[in-house]
């Protein structure tokens, strides 16, 4: 008894060479070998040899290698493009516990990759990821909930989600929290914390916050400005940019000046911005359904849907 309690202990414990082989590692069932190997593989260049360890690797439970697999199919590298065998190893992988893999679900379920487009669960796997504390997926639920796609449109959670994707490290969720903070969406305009996100965003090479940065300075409503202060803003305006507009009407709002903020939002209105043809609206009673007619032509979904709710 005690030698074959031996020779079974010997044979679950290879010997020190085995041990160093990722491949005879991965033969015997160790997962993390199989990763190794994969690994090796794609360092010398062999894309199909490292598929072929990956998916042994997710086989045997490792949930970042079915995400990984995931990655392989979806974009066809080392194997046949085939988004519905990308769908099985993203859901493996959130299955198994890796946020990134449910991330990756909830974009395919919510685009329709490799099944049928189903926003309302893929919002619910986004959350899943987000719970699980992938910041990318917070951020995709917080656009979910500012554009309404899965979720009603609630931009004070959008608020809330994207702040959880940015303090969890996805810039991406900071710039969406930035613009919601620009815009007044879901609580009081916040351009100085707005400008502070931006920057963190820019800094990251996100070209949308470099640009929206760039004109809350311009418009001396963010430090950095260089003194050009609201009265250049307002000149911006008048040679037709909506967005200059928009900032100036924020900007007057905050001194207190109604009137002149009123019309410089009438002007932005004017000029393509729909955020401020739907601001307007809420002030100008009389004018309101043309006024949210205008931001609905112009893209803004909740526009559209307060339309749908008045008739």
């Amino acid at each position: 008894m005690l030698g074959l309690a031996l020779a079974s202990a010997a044979l679950g414990r290879p010997d020190a060479a085995a041990q160093a082989d990722p491949a005879a590692r991965c033969d015997a069932g160790d997962a993390e070998g199989c990763l190794e190997l994969g690994l090796q593989r794609a360092e010398a260049g062999d894309a199909a040899g490292r598929v072929t360890a990956y998916h042994r690797a997710c086989e045997l439970g490792h949930a970042l290698a079915c995400n990984d697999l995931g990655t392989y199919f979806q974009g066809g590298e080392g194997v046949a493009q085939s988004d519905s065998k990308a769908l099985q190893s993203y859901r493996r992988a959130c299955d198994g516990g890796f946020a990134l893999g449910c991330f990756n679900l909830a974009w395919m379920i919510t685009e329709g990759r490799g099944t049928v487009a189903n926003p309302t669960l893929g919002a619910a796997v986004y959350r899943r990821a987000c719970e699980e504390g992938e910041g990318l997926g917070c951020t995709n639920l917080a656009v979910a909930f500012r554009d309404g796609r899965g979720v009603p449109i609630d931009f004070a959670r959008a608020r809330t989600y994207a702040e959880r994707g940015c303090d969890a490290g996805a810039v991406e969720g900071c710039e969406v929290l930035a613009f919601l903070l620009v815009d007044g969406h879901g609580g009081p305009v916040e351009l100085r914390r707005a400008a502070g996100l931006l920057a963190r965003a820019c800094d990251a090479e996100l070209r949308g916050s470099c640009d929206e940065l760039a004109r809350l300075r311009a418009g001396g409503l963010a430090p950095g400005d260089g003194g050009a202060g609201l009265r250049h803003l307002e000149g911006v305006c008048l040679r037709g940019e909506g967005w200059a507009c928009w900032l100036a009407g924020v900007g007057l709002d905050r001194r207190g000046e109604r009137e002149r903020a009123e019309a410089a939002y009438a002007q932005a209105c004017e000029r393509g911005h729909a955020t401020a043809c739907a601001h307007l609206a809420e002030r100008r009673e009389d004018e309101r359904d043309a006024l949210r007619a205008r931001a609905c032509e112009l893209g803004l979904q909740r526009a559209c849907d307060d339309e749908d709710d008045d008739e």
